[in-house]
């Protein structure tokens, strides 16, 4: 086998490779996004409305939501933590809204106001709170 035989070989083994991790990427952002579904109504029980929500279909895939944060009593919250104890990205997201609430509701910014929270679920979640 030629040098040039062998660089189409390994040439085809990496597209194998990455045409396993798409297909493992979509497979988990399907997963993610179910588990994202059944928590909805529970997020929404907190507080926490769906406004927005971008699948990115890359290596490694995300799932980025935005939030609209509304008035909910400590109950709903606690019962909403409760019903999400077995679907960790629904937890995950739960919990992160209640931390990033907690936090924009101590900042004020001169001539902007709260808009809403961005949860980016991905291989390193992120939050963003968003001020316009």
């Amino acid at each position: 086998m030629g040098f040039l035989d062998k660089a189409k070989d390994m040439a085809g083994k990496a597209s194998q490779g990455l045409s396993g991790l798409k297909d493992m990427g979509e497979d988990k952002i399907k997963e993610v996004i179910n588990n994202f579904n059944e928590a909805r109504p529970n997020l929404e029980d907190a507080g926490y409305k769906l406004s927005g929500l971008e699948i990115e279909m890359g290596v490694p895939p995300k799932l980025t939501s935005e939030f609209e944060c509304q008035k909910a009593s400590e109950e709903k919250i606690n019962s909403a933590l409760e019903s999400l104890k077995d679907n960790k990205v629904g937890l995950m997201v739960l919990k992160s809204l209640i931390k990033a609430n907690g936090l924009q509701s101590g900042i004020s910014l001169k001539g902007l106001k709260f808009s809403h929270i961005e949860i980016e679920v991905g291989l390193i979640p992120n939050v963003r709170l968003i001020f316009s």
